[in-house]
């Protein structure tokens, strides 16, 4: 009877293992809520991080957007977007003039340029008191040689001295803190490109006179009067459109002589 009694209680108790072992459907469907439950959260987790690794990265892209522009105003014209042209030394160590510069530098060298003009006429005044009658060219190319004795080619010789000199700049361009260097962007562009530059620079002037001391005499053809007169207004503005529409604002003068306008070290 004992005996029995314990083989009993053996087996109830291996019973009971064995309902503990094996879980009941509500425990199962608990584990898959659960699993579930942990695999939503991965997910959000995932998403979250994904989204913070887009915003840093399109952080990032803005700035270097932010970095390119600034830099891209602040050298002018050297394009860093492109890795086939790498800029030189020279590039980076020169930032182009802008057109608000270069503009009061051309107004200061006017002035410069109207005060020695001012100072001829002053000096004609005082001849005409010393000689009544005047001894004065009449002949058209007698004036065309005096007014570019007297006003274009000092004015030449003021822009080329001054511009090929070791300051590389007249004294508007001083002023302006702004000097010419060659297209590559060399310390000096050279005499000879900088008397090029210039002579095209004073071409439209000299135009103008032409123009102007024919129609005051009143000799030669229109068409001699018109051209000349002409020229003389469109070359200017064709220069000023090449300086506004080219990255570097280079001018006429600048494309024919090979040489650029740049702000002066420590501007």
């Amino acid at each position: 009877m004992d005996v029995h009694v314990g083989e009993l209680d053996a087996t109830h108790h291996d019973t009971v293992q064995l309902d503990a072992a094996e879980p009941g459907p509500g425990q199962v469907a608990g584990e898959e809520l659960r699993a579930a439950e942990v695999d939503a959260l991965e997910a959000r987790t995932l998403k979250i991080l994904l989204e913070e690794v887009s915003h840093s990265l399109t952080v990032a892209a803005g700035a270097d957007i932010c970095r390119h522009r600034w830099r891209t105003r602040k050298l002018g014209s050297v394009d860093t977007r492109s890795t086939d042209s790498v800029p030189t030394m020279d590039q980076l160590t020169v930032a182009a003039a802008s057109g608000a510069a270069r503009w009061r530098a051309s107004l200061l060298d006017l002035l410069a340029i109207v005060g020695w003009i001012a100072l001829l006429s002053a000096a004609a005044a005082v001849l005409r008191l010393w000689v009544p009658g005047g001894v004065y060219p009449t002949a058209p190319l007698a004036v065309d040689a005096a007014a570019f004795a007297a006003t274009v080619l000092p004015t030449w010789i003021y822009l080329t001295v001054c511009e090929s000199g070791p300051g590389q700049a007249t004294w508007g361009k001083r002023r302006a803190g702004l000097r010419v260097v060659s297209q590559r962007g060399r310390e000096t562009a050279g005499s000879a490109r900088i008397a090029g530059r210039n002579a095209v620079k004073v071409l439209p002037w000299q135009l103008a006179h032409i123009a102007v001391a024919r129609l005051i005499l009143g000799v030669g053809a229109p068409v001699v009067i018109a051209v000349p007169y002409i020229l003389s207004l469109t070359i200017p503005c064709v220069s000023i459109v090449m300086a506004w529409r080219d990255d570097q604002h280079r001018a006429l003068h600048d494309r024919v002589a090979g040489t650029r306008v740049v702000r002066a070290v420590g501007r």
